[in-house]
């Protein structure tokens, strides 16, 4: 009786145990709710040149940024880390590391259940920097004061076009032919202007006497004082999607004494991305002051005072008569596209691991 009853306990145990194993190795392969699984697996890649980069790749419980996992990259940047138990939230941290030098700055993303495989983690790579002399934090600290914090970005491929105006509609002032096609150039070059659109060919339209109102791509409302807001001045309003340019002659803006050369200004929309542009030339347009408007206008950035003027467009006086250095990096920082808006420049440009 004894014997029989052991037997028919110890029957019921085994089910318990291997449906409860059941469960967990069906589990394991497919989403439930928000939970994040064992497995994460992806490639490292240099966000300059898209090409694979061997590193280190940790992995983190986002609740207590406890270190789960630290794996190294193969030769291809491919990796896949397996923790063994399941999470709710997950961070991975990651850097690329050559000869056992790291040779990049740390990336952070906070992963979600969806994105957990085949993940695309791109690190900026900080050689080019050591080159040049330039201090790893110093130029965190320019992308940190040029961007403001976290990113606000345009959707390349949503560009309409760049408008030049001939004459602006509310002080006459005209952008003569000869300035028009100086503008078209600098806008076409691959190393000057035309780098901040990675390689896209903008279309340009210039205005004339004889365009038409249907054909232009801004509206214009006078105000008896031109005023600055958070995004925009009031003037001359760009469609959506358009960089629109234009002369003038006198400008008055609340948070600038002065009548300033130039103004450059993104419309952003709550999402942080770009949507407009709109660009104000004051007499002679040179190739300097136009690529710092375009600057400010095309990667939503501010003036900084961090790096010396031969190096970027963004430090006054202006020097450089198209991006400098560190204006090409920032754009390629700016434009990466598993880099989205809002995301913090410490996420992108990590100096360590939270582990070490």
């Amino acid at each position: 009786m004894q014997k029989s009853s052991l037997i028919s306990k110890l029957k019921k145990s085994l089910i318990k145990t291997a449906s409860l194993a059941l469960l967990l190795s069906s589990i394991s392969f497919a989403s439930c709710g928000n939970v994040y699984f064992s497995k994460i697996s992806g490639q490292l890649q240099d966000n300059e040149t898209d090409s694979e980069r061997q590193g280190t790749v940790k992995v983190y419980d986002s609740s207590n940024k406890k270190l789960l996992k630290e794996i190294m990259t193969d030769s291809n940047g491919e990796f896949n880390v397996s923790l063994g138990w399941f999470y709710q939230k997950l961070i991975l941290q990651a850097r690329a590391i050559k000869e056992g030098e790291s040779t990049s700055y740390v990336r952070t993303i906070e992963i979600s259940p969806a994105d957990a495989q085949d993940l695309t983690v791109r690190v900026v790579p900080y050689e080019d920097l050591l080159k040049k002399k330039i201090r790893l934090e110093e130029f965190v600290d320019f992308a940190q004061e040029a961007i403001g914090g976290w990113i606000r970005k345009w959707n390349l491929n949503n560009i309409e076009g760049v408008e030049i105006i001939y004459k602006n509609p509310f002080d006459g002032t005209v952008i003569t032919k000869a300035q028009q096609d100086f503008i078209e150039k600098k806008y076409l070059d691959s190393e000057n202007i035309g780098f901040f659109f990675e390689g896209r060919k903008i279309r340009i339209q210039k205005d004339d006497a004889s365009t038409k109102q249907s054909e232009k791509h801004y509206s214009w409302k006078p105000t008896s004082i031109r005023e600055r807001t958070f995004d925009m001045i009031k003037d001359i309003i760009p469609d959506k999607n358009w960089i629109v340019i234009a002369g003038f002659k006198r400008i008055i803006l609340s948070n600038i004494d002065g009548n300033p050369a130039g103004v450059g200004l993104s419309m952003v929309d709550k999402d942080s991305y770009i949507n407009a542009g709109m660009i104000y030339l004051r007499g002679i347009i040179g190739a300097g002051l136009l690529s710092h408007e375009s600057e400010h206008t095309i990667l939503g950035v501010f003036h900084s005072k961090i790096l010396p003027p031969e190096l970027t467009l963004m430090c006054l006086p202006i020097k450089l008569d198209k991006p400098g250095f560190a204006d090409k990096k920032l754009a390629k920082i700016v434009n990466e596209t598993t880099y989205m808006p809002r995301e913090k420049i410490e996420d992108i440009l990590g100096m360590d691991f939270y582990s070490e």
